[in-house]
């Protein structure tokens, strides 16, 4: 079932990128919606996302992980991302 601001953004001719780059994401979002805020956003926690994408990167295809405080540090920007993106969506997500 997808979220009726899916179904807007789809109607208004926006499709978001399928990909895992975080940054890439929110620089499609800033383009819509709170340009100044996500792009701040970005600016400021660019070291922070960076490690993040890397992270998945390293689950998915790697043998090594993460250190301990490497890994809180993706989590608090997860967070922080979830946090943002719900500044646009609401508490209604989109899955599929």
């Amino acid at each position: 079932m997808q979220c009726v601001n899916c179904i807007t953004c789809f109607a208004k001719g926006y499709s978001f990128p399928e990909t895992h780059e975080i940054r890439r994401l929110l620089g499609v979002l800033s383009s819509i919606t709170l340009k100044d805020e996500v792009q701040n956003f970005v600016k400021s926690r660019r070291g922070e996302l960076i490690l993040l994408e890397n992270a998945r990167t390293r689950g998915q295809y790697l043998s090594y992980g993460l250190s301990r405080e490497d890994a809180e540090i993706c989590l608090n920007t997860a967070r922080e991302v979830i946090d943002l993106v719900r500044k646009v969506w609401g508490d209604e997500w989109c899955s599929g």
